[in-house]
C-alpha cells in the first residue's frame, strides 16, 4: 500500500465524476457541482462520497496502526518478515533505497507536513511538531527548525564543510570533487532527511523524540558503515575525503 500518484487519483475521480453525471465514463461537459463539494458529508450539503486522496492516506494510516499493534493480518506479517525482520517497528533502520525514496518524495513536495495537511481541509494545528516554533512547512522543518539545524550542524562538523541553508536542491548542486564524493554527500543528505522526518513522525504519533545529538551520532555511525562498504567495493577509490570519513 502506498500513496497513489496524483495522476492516478485524478483519473479515478474523473471516472467517478463522469459516472455520477452521465452514467458512463465519457462525460465531457463541465460538472454542475464541484467534486470537492460532492465529497463533503451530507450534513454539509454534499453526497458523502469518498475523497480518493484522503481515503488513500487514511488507509495508509490504518496500515501503520496495524503494524504498530502487530495485528494478525497477512500484509502486516509480510512487512514484519520482509522489512522489520521481527524487530520493533520503532527500531527499523532504513535502507539506502528507503532514504532515497523519501528524498525523492521531498523534491516532489509530497511529504505531508501539517501545513500541507491543513491545505487539504483538515482541521489541525500547523505548528512544527518538533520545535513547537513556527509553521511546519518543508522549508521550516529542514532549514529553520532548531532541532533539525543541530542535527545538520553535527553532521557537517563530521563531514568538514557547511551545506547551504536556503534550498535542499543547493545541497546537491555544485559539489566539488569526484562523482564518488558527490554520491557520498547525496547519501549523507538522504540519511539526514530521513532521520529528521522520522523524528517528526515520532513526535506526531508518540509525542516524544530522540535528542538531536543522539540522532546525529546515529546518522554518522550508519554512514560510516555505508561508506566503508563503498570503499571495500571500489578497491581503487582514490578520494581521500571519503576514506577520512570512515575514521573520523
Amino acid at each position: 500500500m502506498f500513496i497513489l500518484p496524483s495522476g492516478v487519483i485524478a483519473r479515478i475521480e474523473a471516472i467517478c465524476r463522469n459516472f455520477l453525471w452521465d452514467g458512463g465514463t465519457d462525460y465531457m461537459r463541465t460538472p454542475l457541482v464541484g467534486w470537492s463539494k460532492i465529497c463533503k458529508p451530507k450534513s454539509e450539503g454534499g453526497l458523502d462520497l469518498k475523497d480518493d486522496l484522503v481515503w488513500n492516506k487514511a488507509a495508509l494510516g490504518k496500515l501503520l496502526w496495524w503494524i504498530y499493534a502487530k495485528a494478525d493480518h497477512l500484509l502486516v506479517k509480510w512487512v514484519s518478515h520482509t522489512y522489520l525482520k521481527a524487530q520493533d517497528w520503532k527500531c527499523y533502520v532504513p535502507t539506502e533505497d528507503t532514504s532515497c525514496f523519501l528524498a525523492w518524495i521531498y523534491f516532489h513536495k509530497g511529504l505531508n507536513t501539517n501545513e500541507k495537511l491543513k491545505s487539504f481541509g483538515l482541521d489541525i494545528d500547523t505548528t512544527c511538531l518538533i520545535c513547537g516554533d513556527g509553521t511546519e512547512t518543508l522549508e521550516h522543518l529542514f532549514f529553520t527548525c532548531n532541532y533539525s539545524q543541530r542535527i545538520i550542524s553535527e553532521v557537517e562538523q563530521w563531514m568538514g564543510f557547511i551545506l547551504p541553508r536556503d534550498d535542499m536542491n543547493d545541497w546537491r548542486m555544485d559539489i566539488p570533487g569526484s562523482q564518488d564524493k558527490k554520491d557520498t554527500i547525496n547519501g549523507i543528505i538522504n540519511a539526514m532527511m530521513y532521520s529528521i522526518w522520522h523524528q517528526r513522525n515520532r513526535s506526531k504519533h508518540e509525542d516524544n523524540i530522540i535528542r538531536s545529538e543522539l540522532v546525529a551520532i546515529g546518522i554518522i555511525k550508519d554512514m560510516k558503515t555505508w561508506i566503508a562498504k563503498i570503499v571495500i567495493r571500489k578497491k581503487k577509490l582514490k578520494d581521500q575525503w571519503i576514506h577520512s570519513l570512515c575514521g573520523a
